[in-house]
């Protein structure tokens, strides 16, 4: 009979342990959940972090005293990258190329945005390119918004 209570004692005792087991392995879970929900508004704090001074570096370039000729600058050397990277000189005679400002932006020849140094807008733009005898000649265009257009731009290119 005493072993009888001695068992039983010792069933309650290992059910007890159980229980506080399973109790302490779904606090643990909760916590676990509630810490993954804290991280995701940290990524998107990071995220709009990024967007900040990234908007704070295109901002310092308008500062930067950029012109109109740095921006068509810049267009045109990323055309004459893309160039070099697909075509290597081998092109027609005849062909003329048109690279739109966006593509060269998308494909990461562009490393920072056209932007418009009186009002930070973006600018638009595109380089027509062309063998001409040995030569490759490019040819920049702008536009930037009221402010500036270089000379025979074309909208519908």
């Amino acid at each position: 009979m005493k072993d009888e209570l001695g068992l039983q004692k010792l069933l309650k005792i290992l059910f007890i342990i159980i229980l506080v087991c399973i109790i302490f392995a779904l606090i643990f879970k909760g916590i676990t959940t509630i810490t993954r929900k804290h991280k995701a508004p940290k990524k998107e704090a990071e995220q709009a972090e990024k967007k900040a001074e990234k908007k704070e570096t295109e901002e310092a370039q308008i500062i930067e005293n950029v012109t109109y000729n740095d921006l068509e600058g810049r267009i045109k050397l990323a055309a004459e990258r893309y160039e070099n990277d697909n075509y290597q000189g081998k092109l027609e005679s005849t062909e003329t190329y048109i690279l739109k400002y966006d593509m060269l932006k998308e494909k990461g020849y562009i490393e920072k945005k056209l932007i418009d140094p009186n009002s930070g807008e973006e600018c638009a733009g595109y380089v027509i390119f062309k063998k001409m005898e040995a030569k490759i000649s490019y040819t920049p265009y702008i536009k930037c918004g009221n402010n500036y257009q270089t000379v025979g731009y074309d909208a519908s290119n």
